[in-house]
């Protein structure tokens, strides 16, 4: 059930990235606007819009690089699979069962080189 889980989110993962990037990049346009808005209003002496500035940049600013950092450390759909590979893999390698079909495979591939070496030599002489 975990790896079924970890394939669905891995599936979306590229979605999810789209999204925080999308959110990055809008709060980050508002923040500029409210800092063109603060710096607009200190000109035009206007009290309550840089009010509004200074609250839309202590708003909007942090959440652009919150939702930026999240987008970054995102992994991909491929590394997101390449990652769950490598963990199966390893599961695999490290797994009793893998380990005693391996030495027998190892065992067989030995007996059956040295049959071949043996034929070879035969047939040199």
């Amino acid at each position: 059930m975990k790896l079924v889980f970890l394939i669905y989110i891995a599936s979306i993962l590229d979605d999810i990235n789209r999204a925080f990037f999308t959110a990055g990049i809008l709060s980050l346009a508002c923040g500029i606007f409210a800092i063109i808005l603060y710096y607009g209003s200190k000109f035009e002496h206007s009290e309550e819009f840089a009010n509004i500035g200074i609250k839309g940049m202590k708003i909007f600013i942090p959440i652009s690089i919150i939702t930026g950092s999240i987008a970054i450390l995102i992994p991909s759909k491929e590394t997101a699979y390449l990652m769950a590979g490598a963990y199966i893999g390893e599961k695999a390698v490290k797994s009793e069962f893998v380990n005693n079909r391996l030495e027998k495979i190892i065992e067989i591939i030995d007996l059956n080189l040295d049959k071949q070496i043996k034929e070879l030599q035969g047939f040199k002489k």
